[in-house]
């Protein structure tokens, strides 16, 4: 495989760097604009990371709730940072500025953690670097990558976790695996299975590696926020546990597309029964992990964050859906390797047909929680797309043979 130039690689990060300024200055001119409203969910980081940077609870109902009307948005409560402690490192420097530059700051570096993720999932693939584009155009083209931009949501940097992940462990780097595998712990549950093999893979020498440099990550980025204020953790326990109060809901009042957020509303039961579906899916998954004895984390890893994005126990938005693309884009290029097009070609095709259902999902105004359907479909398309590589990488080999026994 041969690699890009230094001047070609040089050029290509200058072009995306210059492709982020350019976004940047219409962000700004789109951020001074009186008709735009800024989105809620960008609140949710920025007025807590606010707080914290004062040195107060970033996890107090009230306070979120002033800081957000004070702003100019009212959502009727408080909408509330659920995220643990360490990923207050994270948003911590939009707190620092102004709103509208905040604003601007974050949709920058959610675009390129995007496309950044998207390059390092197709180089941990093993495809060739300069068919790049396919992993990009696949991001481009995804309507979850729209959906997270317009709701300025954080799951562009989970992606990258999971890239880097993917990535550092091709490149033998375990340690700095595990670091990457932090970032994407900035929303855990949405990687509940993908946590469990980290830690199935205790045992091992390497797995041990990737485990202390994803403890030393945490441990640095919890340390940050309990040095601005040594009681946030007790803070976000108790905002947790608690139930709904006068400022906000609590966890267990949202209903999300996910199967377990349908399930607890179909059973009408208690918020713990919206976990079923992932203490089942976790129980299956240790049991298959047991009797793999040569697990690899570059074959596995696709299929084990969309099964975890089908269990997600609570709180996946149709945003979160991005992370699909850390099954899609390593697809894509086993499809690429093919014998013939038509996997390449079938993946996508269905990657448009569903992207074009979720835009005019979009378009209807649908409410989040109707978009259920979209990761079960994302799972058929990964499952019929792999079957079809198995089978087109198979019928060479028989019709090799069937000319040698034709020969004799």
């Amino acid at each position: 495989m041969r690699e890009p130039s230094p001047a070609r690689r040089r050029f290509a990060w200058l072009a995306l760097a210059l492709v982020l300024f350019g976004g940047a200055l219409v962000g700004h001119r789109l951020v001074r604009m009186a008709t735009l409203k800024i989105p809620i969910d960008f609140l949710a980081y920025w007025a807590p990371a606010r707080l914290i940077a004062h040195g107060e609870n970033p996890y107090d109902p009230g306070g979120v709730r002033a800081m957000q009307l004070e702003a100019g948005v009212d959502a009727g409560m408080a909408v509330m940072m659920w995220y643990p402690p360490w990923a207050l490192s994270v948003v911590l420097p939009v707190g620092l500025l102004p709103m509208s530059a905040a604003l601007v700051v974050w949709w920058a570096i959610q675009i390129a953690a995007l496309f950044l993720s998207a390059e390092l999932l197709w180089r941990g693939s093993g495809a060739p670097p300069g068919k790049s584009w396919i992993a990009w155009l696949l991001t481009l083209t995804f309507a979850p990558t729209t959906m997270l931009l317009g709701t300025a949501q954080a799951t562009g940097l989970v992606l990258l976790g999971v890239a880097g992940f993917f990535y550092a462990l091709r490149c033998e780097r375990p340690a700095l695996a595990g670091a990457c595998a932090a970032l994407a712990a900035v929303k855990p549950h949405l990687l509940v299975l993908f946590a469990l093999g980290l830690l199935c893979d205790a045992g091992s020498r390497r797995g041990r590696r990737v485990l202390l440099g994803g403890i030393a990550a945490l441990g640095v980025a919890t340390a940050i926020p309990m040095m601005l204020n040594p009681h946030v953790l007790a803070q976000y326990l108790a905002v947790t546990t608690a139930g709904d109060s006068a400022d906000h809901r609590g966890l267990g009042w949202w209903v999300h597309p996910n199967i377990g957020s349908w399930l607890r509303v179909w059973l009408d039961g208690p918020p713990w029964t919206q976990a079923l579906p992932c203490v089942a899916a976790a129980f299956v998954f240790l049991v298959y992990r047991a009797r793999r004895r040569d697990w690899d984390w570059s074959a596995e890893m696709p299929a084990v964050v969309l099964a975890s994005f089908l269990v997600v126990p609570y709180g996946a938005g149709a945003y979160d859906a991005v992370l699909l693309l850390a099954a899609l884009i390593p697809l894509a290029a086993r499809a690429m390797r093919a014998p013939s097009a038509g996997p390449l070609v079938g993946l996508m095709l269905g990657h448009a047909a569903l992207s074009a259902l979720m835009f005019a999902a979009m378009l209807a105004q649908m409410e989040g929680p109707s978009y259920v359907w979209f990761a079960p479909a994302i799972a058929v398309e990964y499952v019929l797309v792999s079957r079809w590589c198995a089978m087109a990488k198979a019928r060479p080999r028989q019709d090799t043979a069937a000319m040698a026994v034709a020969l004799e």
